[in-house]
């Protein structure tokens, strides 16, 4: 069977959350506007047990990552940062043996279970700029414009499951 090509989250599209306009203190906010709270992407909604054990155990696969390398790679750093899963620090599977690793290794094939791979795809942060005007009547609004890009890089190198690699391009999209 030939190798499936490695996928790319820096090749995903990021979801973005709308800007939201915030009026002058006292004033109601245009229209039915509210700000947005992270929505969990897919997973058990508490409705099936077998699901949710299908889930955890999705979770718990084998996954083979390489972590791309900052183009800045400030400080020299060639690991990631603390990463965890429920406190748990990620575990790579050297050699056939398991090896706690909380400082991920950049620029090798890693195999790690997918729940840390999650940890890694979901990581993202908010560049934030404010507009702040003000209108005809006196009135101050505010303007916050979100822009939503992932803070480490992550190649799908290998995933055994037939859901893995639409799991990977979901993950590698979500704002969450």
């Amino acid at each position: 069977m030939a190798k499936e090509p490695q996928l790319h989250s820096a090749d995903a599209k990021v979801e973005q959350r709308s800007n939201v306009i915030i009026p002058d203190l006292g004033l109601p906010l245009a229209g039915d506007e509210q700000l947005d709270v992270a929505k969990p992407v897919g997973g058990y909604e508490g409705k099936d047990e077998r699901k949710y054990l299908e889930s955890l155990s999705f979770y718990e696969d084998l996954v083979t990552i390489i972590i791309q390398g900052d183009s800045s790679n400030v400080g020299g750093r060639n690991c990631t940062d603390y990463v965890a899963c429920s406190g748990v620090p990620a575990k790579m599977l050297v050699n056939g043996r398991w090896i706690t690793e909380p400082f991920l290794p950049k620029q090798r094939e890693i195999t790690l279970r997918r729940k840390y791979v999650e940890v890694l795809l979901r990581s993202k942060v908010d560049i934030i700029k404010t507009k702040t005007w003000e209108t005809t009547d006196g009135h101050s609004m505010n303007e916050i414009d979100r822009n939503t890009v992932n803070t480490c890089n992550v190649s799908l190198v290998e995933d055994k499951s037939p859901y893995g690699r639409e799991w990977f391009r979901r993950m590698s999209c979500s704002v969450a």
